[in-house]
């Protein structure tokens, strides 16, 4: 039978939602890098109608980079969120569920699900 229940091990998933969010600053920086470099290229090429066709995939280009930026800041930010919400939300169910627990332990019940603490 499989588990019915979410398994959540926060350590790890705030780590990764850190690392996430810490590759923000990356592509930011990529995006700037490609864009210089597209703007210097059509600064230099020489051709009114390239330079033109240049200047014009950059400006629509380079905003979609800075908003990757922006989402992977956000899944990071979130990710971290998911898994401080999932411990607080454990942490009530443990003192919600205790003394239920335990009253239905004295009644040998067989009800159960692992909460983390």
């Amino acid at each position: 039978m499989a588990d019915n229940y979410v398994d959540l091990h926060p350590p790890v998933v705030v780590a990764a939602g850190t690392s996430t969010a810490g590759t923000s600053t990356e592509w930011q920086s990529w995006g700037t890098q490609a864009d210089t470099t597209l703007r210097e290229t059509s600064a230099q090429v020489g051709d009114a109608v390239l330079s033109l066709a240049v200047e014009n995939y950059t400006t629509s280009w380079n905003p979609r980079i800075q908003g990757v930026a922006v989402q992977v800041d956000a899944l990071g930010v979130n990710t971290r969120t998911a898994a401080n919400t999932m411990t607080s939300a454990d942490g009530d169910a443990v003192n919600a569920l205790m003394p239920v627990g335990a009253a239905a332990s004295t009644q040998g019940s067989v009800l159960s699900r692992p909460i983390a603490v």
